[in-house]
């Protein structure tokens, strides 16, 4: 299963602090620590998928973070607008939560990856100006003209950094509610009267 990582950035706080912020978030998203199982949650975004909550604490880097990953998140041309506008519900409500969490970024299974060198918050933003294709912030302070807000925060999509749409078969299946066979089949005839 492929995960969408919805990662909160924090600066270094004391362990009740996170504690604190992490019982917060669980209790108001109906998670557990670790793994949760499909099923109905008050985020449609969040209902019916796996979700993965983990919280990271670093000795040696000034920020923690925690990251909600959202098993089988499907990005679509057609359903994107709608993807996106739950996604920024749910982090504008992780805001709500806790005025701790200074930014949140989007991607499919890297965020490790980009921001394993990073050592601040600051190096974090970079890093994720750099590569990742969704950025959430609480509010525009820099008045920066390439984020949009929406349901009450704001967010910054760059799509030449990963291609978050999924295959055309399951595109077809997600868009089109069909099995993966049909899915094929309809995309076979439309190739052949390209």
């Amino acid at each position: 299963m492929e995960y969408f990582e919805l990662a909160f950035f924090v600066e270094k706080l004391s362990v009740q602090a996170l504690d604190c912020i992490e019982n917060t978030l669980r209790e108001n998203l109906q998670l557990s620590t670790w793994r949760n199982p499909a099923e109905k949650r008050s985020e449609r975004i969040l209902s019916n998928r796996e979700v993965v909550f983990e919280r990271f604490e670093y000795q040696e880097k000034e920020y923690s973070e925690f990251v909600l990953s959202i098993g089988e998140l499907y990005f679509t041309k057609k359903n994107f607008d709608q993807q996106v506008d739950d996604l920024t519900h749910l982090v504008h409500r992780c805001f709500q939560l806790s005025p701790y969490l200074s930014y949140a970024t989007g991607i499919y299974e890297t965020t490790y990856y980009w921001t394993s060198e990073c050592s601040t918050l600051s190096d974090v933003k970079q890093a994720a100006l750099e590569h990742f294709p969704f950025l959430f912030f609480r509010d525009n302070a820099n008045k920066d003209h390439r984020f949009v807000e929406r349901n009450g925060c704001f967010y910054f999509y760059q799509d030449h950094l990963q291609d978050i749409f999924a295959n055309p078969i399951r595109s077809m299946m997600l868009d089109n509610h069909v099995s993966e066979d049909e899915a094929i089949k309809r995309l076979d005839i439309s190739n052949c009267h390209e």
